[in-house]
């Protein structure tokens, strides 16, 4: 199997009119799709899992959102409880 870099996913925040400045957040984002187009889940979950960047981690609920690859919403929840996680105690 080949990469997701290139396919309509890649384009997909820079089409929607987003600011690809953030380049952590591109590129989790395309770590994440490369692991789910190579099916494995597990170690697209775990990249979330470590990431402690909230803006690449929503950037990348965005995508997996939007994009429509089979195995995309199996990580939605991990993403979100990631999220949470690093969400500002009061």
């Amino acid at each position: 199997m080949g990469s997701i870099r290139g396919s309509r996913c890649a384009a997909l925040p820079a089409a929607a009119g987003h600011d690809n400045d953030n380049g952590g957040a591109m590129t989790l984002t395309m770590d994440v799709l490369d692991r789910l187009h190579a099916a494995d889940p597990n170690a697209a979950t775990e990249l979330v899992q470590d990431s402690a960047d909230a803006v690449a981690l929503i950037e990348l609920l965005e995508m997996l959102w939007n994009c429509g690859i089979p195995r995309a919403p199996q990580l939605l929840e991990p993403v979100l409880q990631r999220l949470l996680q690093l969400r500002p105690t009061d």
